[in-house]
């Protein structure tokens, strides 16, 4: 017998929930993280839904803000200012954040171990056999019924098992500063600063902020760009910490299930694909595979056939949404600075920023997307750079 009903490698949020859900739900759950410090040295400006507290059962520990309004800086230096009728997102200390996803799968019962790095896996008719090692060379191994990977962007263990892995990606970078404004959040655009995507600073407690940018370029050289900006807007001080890299996945992944494995989170594909955030597509998937976990548990079921109605039903929830926000943004990633500062002209015009009130919504964009992508300025500014795919004409209804 194996030792455990389910492994889960990778302690970020999607791993967390996932391992929580199905330690309270009565199963043995061994968690696997390789940083010795769950939510250590994350790339990430730690904005979420609104909802993202009470939909998944999360405490606010971690909330540091709520956001109403943004300023978004065009090429030229020109801005546009938006307030939302009420709170759309939060800001939250994402080591907190992590770490109070980790003290609730504790106490529900999962065993998490920090410091480990699972080196290999092996499958057999009986379970899978984990491999671990230590950063001090100890060497360990475990066995469980089925495997859940929640690794990010690390795929290895994913292909080893005959999965697929995200195919594109993008590249974050950020770091903390002080600030002496106390100013609302900014985006910043144009191919001078975030070429394909954007930059931000973000308060996040008084005198602090977080700033970065995703790109499809160098992303070194255009944060170096942006911290230039920034100081002219008198902004910020001196970086605090040396700006950390990562990449960001892109797009859907073609499988994410097998015999005796699912994937979640990243590694899934489970990306917003127009800001590159990942926390609330995780946990969307973290519910879905607990779900299938404990059917397949309860049947005795791990075939990879059993398994498969995993892939369906994310997808069919988050498809739409990764597959339009990825056309928009690629669209959008083909702009030069002229139809940038165009489309923020057109934001400008009366309807838009109505429309953006009446039906924004941070986690679910696709509905917008499609909604402004018909506004007639718009349409014609997109056609400059062609039209949608075809395989996309069926998400316009």
């Amino acid at each position: 017998m194996p030792e455990y009903d389910v492994a889960v490698v990778g302690g970020g949020p999607s791993g967390l929930q996932t391992a929580r859900l199905l330690a309270e739900r009565g199963l043995h759950v061994v968690l696997f993280e390789k940083k010795d410090e769950i939510g250590a040295d994350v790339v990430c400006t730690g904005i979420v839904g609104r909802e993202i507290f009470h939909e998944f059962g999360l405490p606010e520990d971690s909330l540091l803000g709520d956001l109403r309004t943004m300023t978004v800086v065009g090429p030229s230096g020109g801005s546009l200012h938006y307030e939302h009728p009420s709170t759309f997102a939060a800001i939250v200390d994402r080591g907190r954040f992590d770490g109070s996803l980790a003290s609730i799968a504790r106490q529900a019962g999962a065993e998490i171990r920090t410091g480990r790095r699972v080196v290999s896996v092996s499958l057999s008719s009986k379970g899978i056999r984990l491999r671990t090692r230590s950063d001090r060379g100890e060497s360990g191994s475990c066995s469980a019924s089925i495997l859940v990977l929640a690794t990010g962007i690390h795929h290895d263990l994913q292909t080893g098992l005959g999965l697929g892995s995200p195919r594109a990606f993008l590249r974050g970078v950020q770091s903390e500063a002080e600030t002496t404004l106390d100013a609302e959040p900014a985006i910043y655009l144009g191919t001078g600063i975030a070429p394909g995507a954007f930059g931000w600073a973000v308060p996040t407690t008084p005198g602090r902020m977080k700033i970065g940018l995703i790109t499809d370029k160098d992303p070194a050289r255009c944060f170096a760009r942006l911290l230039d900006v920034l100081r002219l807007d008198g902004r910020r001080g001196e970086a605090e910490a040396a700006a950390r890299i990562k990449p960001i996945a892109q797009g859907l992944v073609a499988r994410t299930s097998g015999e005796r494995v699912l994937v979640v989170g990243e590694a899934a594909g489970q990306v917003k694909t127009t800001t590159g955030g990942g926390i609330y597509y995780g946990l969307l998937g973290a519910r879905v595979a607990s779900d299938i976990v404990m059917k397949a548990v309860q049947a005795r079921d791990f075939r990879a056939s059993f398994l498969s109605e995993y892939d369906r039903l994310w997808r069919a929830v988050l498809k739409r949404e990764i597959l339009i926000g990825h056309y928009v943004r690629k669209a959008f990633a083909a702009l030069d600075d002229r139809q940038i500062e165009k489309l923020m002209d057109v934001a400008r015009q009366d309807g838009v920023i109505p429309l953006v009130r009446a039906r924004g919504h941070f986690d679910w964009q696709s509905g917008l997307l499609v909604e402004l992508l018909r506004q007639a300025p718009i349409f014609r500014l997109f056609r400059e750079i062609g039209r949608p795919p075809a395989f996309l004409k069926k998400f316009w209804s």
